[in-house]
Parts: structure tokens; C-alpha cells; sequence
């Protein structure tokens, strides 16, 4: 049992390391000016407790940007913080550094952050999709008539609209 345990992580775990090693090919990060409160966000919950960005002078030291909005005494960003508490194990090893690192050293802790979350989610929803066919077989009763089918899903044959089925459950 702990051998079929083992095999079934195999290929969920081959597709997370085939898709970290393709997102971070390049080492390339399109940065954009809504990044930078993501990148930004985990230095100062770590060092400073808070969800302000009026630590960092180097994102409004030529006047303040659209992504920044005044609010008690201090500078927030207008998005949400979710990526910067997914993204904060990550720059946990900045936090206990006297300074910041560089900006080119933030840029690519972001992408590695970003990488990870990707790969980890195609390989959950790779892992996912297969117990689910596994378990009860694509072609089983249950799983064929389980959702009607897709308007765009032409049926050949029993189990033709499988895939689609799937694609339209997520």
C-alpha cells in the first residue's frame, strides 16, 4: 500500500519540478508598477509589523504612485496583501538582515514565490484529476452522467466528453 502511495506522488511531484524549472528558465521577471507593493509587502510585515509602505522611499521618491493611498499616517497599497502572505515565507530569510536586499534580489524571490504557486497548483490539480479518473474510472457510470454535457462537447463515444467534463468542473 505504501508503495502505490509513493508511485501515485511520482509523476504530481516530476510535473511541479518540470514547471518550476520552465517558469524560471529565463530568469526574466516582466516587472510591472502593480508589482511592486507584492514585492514589497513581506519586508515590511517582517521587519516592521505592519502593511505599510512608507518604509520604502524608493517607490514614491518621484512623486506618489496611482497604487499607494494615504491612510492612518502612513502609505498602503490599494491591492490586497493575499500575495504578500503567500510570497512572506520566501523573504523570511531577508528578515533578519540589518538592510534590504537589492532590488534585483527582491525581483527574483518574487518570481521564485510566483514559480512555486504555479507549479504547486498544476501538479494539486494534476494529482487531483487523476484520483478522481482513477477512482472511479473515467468511462464508469457514475462519472458519465454525473454532469450533462457540455454544449461545445461533441460525443463520439462512451466516454468522449470525459475531457471536456473535467475542463468544465474547474
Amino acid at each position: 500500500m505504501r508503495e502505490r502511495g509513493a508511485r501515485s506522488l511520482k509523476r504530481p511531484f516530476l510535473l511541479f519540478l518540470a514547471f518550476l524549472l520552465l517558469y524560471n528558465l529565463t530568469l526574466e521577471s516582466p516587472l510591472t508598477s502593480d508589482c511592486m507593493p507584492n514585492m514589497y509587502l513581506p519586508f515590511s510585515m517582517l521587519k516592521h509589523g505592519s502593511i505599510s509602505l512608507s518604509f520604502f522611499q524608493e517607490l514614491y521618491i518621484a512623486g506618489r504612485p496611482y497604487y499607494l493611498v494615504p491612510f492612518r499616517e502612513g502609505l498602503h497599497s490599494i491591492f490586497g496583501i493575499g500575495t504578500a502572505l503567500f510570497a512572506l515565507p520566501f523573504f523570511l530569510p531577508f528578515a533578519f538582515g540589518r538592510s534590504i536586499p537589492s532590488f534585483l534580489t527582491i525581483i527574483y524571490v518574487s518570481k521564485l514565490a510566483a514559480s512555486f504557486y504555479v507549479a504547486l497548483s498544476a501538479a494539486i490539480l494534476y494529482a487531483a484529476l487523476r484520483r478522481i479518473t482513477e477512482r472511479s474510472g473515467p468511462c464508469s457510470s457514475r462519472w458519465h452522467t454525473a454532469l450533462p454535457p457540455p454544449p461545445f462537447a461533441p460525443v463520439h463515444r462512451p466516454c468522449g466528453s470525459t475531457l471536456p467534463r473535467s475542463f468544465f468542473l474547474l
